[in-house]
C-alpha cells in the first residue's frame, strides 16, 4: 500500500471510529466509498448486493467508469483488500458495513 492509499485509509477509520449510525435492519448493507477527497455512502439489501450492483451506485456516485478505478476493502484486520468478483464479494459483506477505497 502506497502513502497516499495509508492516508485515505485513515481517513475511513477515522470516519468508522466516529460514526454512530443506526443500521436501517439486519438485511441491509451501509457501505462508505472515497475517491480522491470524496466520500459517497449508500445501502443496498444483502440479498441483491452484488460486485455489480456495487460497482454500479460507485460509477455513478462519482461519475466513473469502472475501468477506471479498483475497488477495495477494509477488512476486519484493517487490510485493504482488493474487490474484484461477486466470490470477493460474499467474503466482504460478512460485516455490517464496508469501507472502501477507490484507486
Amino acid at each position: 500500500m502506497n502513502e497516499e492509499e495509508e492516508d485515505r485509509g485513515g481517513a475511513i477509520q477515522d470516519s468508522m471510529a466516529k460514526s454512530k449510525e443506526t443500521y436501517l435492519d439486519e438485511n441491509t448493507l451501509t457501505i462508505k466509498a472515497v475517491y480522491a477527497d470524496d466520500m459517497i455512502k449508500f445501502h443496498l439489501p444483502i440479498s441483491s448486493t452484488t460486485f455489480g450492483a456495487i460497482e454500479k451506485e460507485i460509477s455513478e456516485g462519482f461519475k466513473l467508469n469502472p475501468s477506471d478505478y479498483k475497488i477495495k476493502y477494509l477488512d476486519e484486520d484493517g487490510d485493504w483488500i482488493l474487490l474484484s468478483s461477486e466470490k470477493d464479494m460474499r467474503i466482504a459483506i460478512s460485516v455490517d458495513h464496508l469501507y472502501m477505497l477507490l484507486i
